[in-house]
This record gives structure tokens, C-alpha cells and sequence, in this order.
């Protein structure tokens, strides 16, 4: 593989972590709002039920990777040649590794940068209550195995597509001066 066809598919994953809570939280608010649920007062400190935190890490821990496999099927296919799978297998390792070490280590400094205002509270409690409700210890073990295996296998599910060529753009006869 590539080195560069392997920073991109960090990256497009690290995109795509990015965006997935967005957008699944504009499909949520157009659900809600199809079933006539109009009113969203209640939600701004309503604690999260165990199976929306569940759920939610199910969803961070696959979404952006299938999509970060999808991208590598796609490279593969695009350059005609199969990437061996234990290097994206590797790819997928590496990059659910640097999601959860950026993570923890951007958690981290805030809470030294602003230590007095938590009280002695526990940093990693602190990420869940502030910001990521889903980032538990089994979020971050289990993870490590299941989101390296969901790129691998949208990875190899991309590549077995037959290849679909791109159209071919003609350029029209040039006009003549007459």
C-alpha cells in the first residue's frame, strides 16, 4: 500500500469521525420534527439513557470506519492492485489507535489547562459528562478490535465490486473559421 493511499484513508476516517455525529443529529432533529416533535427544550441537559450511550458508541465505532474502508476498497480498485489485507488491517489499527490517543490526550491537556475549575473531578468522567458521553473503557478496548475489522471488511466488500469505468469525456470537434 502506498504511503500515501494510507494517509488518506486516515484521514477521510478522521473526516468522517468528524461529521458522523453531525449528521446524524440532523437525521434525528428531521425525524423528530416529521413525527411532530417540536419542542427540543428538554434535551439541552437531559442525561443520556444507557442505550443512547450504547448506541451512540456502536455508531462512532463503525460509521467512519466502514467509511474508511470504503475509501481504501476504492483506492485499491482506482490503482488496480490489491492492497494486501493485513496492511489495511494495520491502517485500520493504526488509525482507531490515533483517534482514541488524540482524544484522550486532547481531554487531557484541557484538564490541566483548567484544573481549578473541576474540582479534583476525574478527567476521563469529565470528557464522558462534558463532551462524549459514549468514550468509556469498553468504548476504547473494544474498539481497538471492532472499528480495525469494520474497515477491513468494507474494505474488501468495496474491492470485490466489479470496476466501474469512468465515461469517457470527448471533446467537441473544433469549429472552423468559415
Amino acid at each position: 500500500m502506498l504511503a500515501i493511499d494510507g494517509v488518506l484513508t486516515v484521514a477521510v476516517t478522521g473526516v468522517a469521525y468528524v461529521l458522523t455525529p453531525q449528521v446524524l443529529g440532523l437525521v434525528i432533529v428531521f425525524a423528530m420534527l416529521l413525527l411532530g416533535q417540536t419542542d427540543f427544550s428538554a434535551w439541552h441537559n437531559a442525561p443520556w439513557p444507557p442505550a443512547a450511550v450504547w448506541a451512540s458508541g456502536l455508531l462512532m465505532g463503525t460509521i467512519p470506519y466502514a467509511v474508511g474502508g470504503l475509501f481504501a476498497g476504492w483506492v485499491s480498485r482506482r490503482r488496480q492492485a490489491a492492497y494486501p489485507w493485513s496492511k489495511v488491517a494495520a491502517l485500520g489499527v493504526v488509525a482507531a489507535a490515533m483517534e482514541r490517543m488524540v482524544i484522550l490526550g486532547g481531554a487531557y491537556l484541557t484538564y490541566l489547562a483548567h484544573r481549578d475549575l473541576f474540582n479534583g473531578q476525574d478527567w476521563l468522567g469529565l470528557l464522558q459528562a462534558e463532551a462524549l458521553p459514549y468514550y468509556t473503557p469498553a468504548y476504547i478496548g473494544a474498539g481497538l478490535v471492532v472499528s480495525p475489522l469494520v474497515l477491513l471488511a468494507a474494505a474488501r466488500a468495496a474491492t470485490r465490486r466489479p470496476p466501474c469505468p469512468l465515461p469517457w469525456i470527448r471533446r467537441p470537434p473544433a469549429a472552423t473559421g468559415e
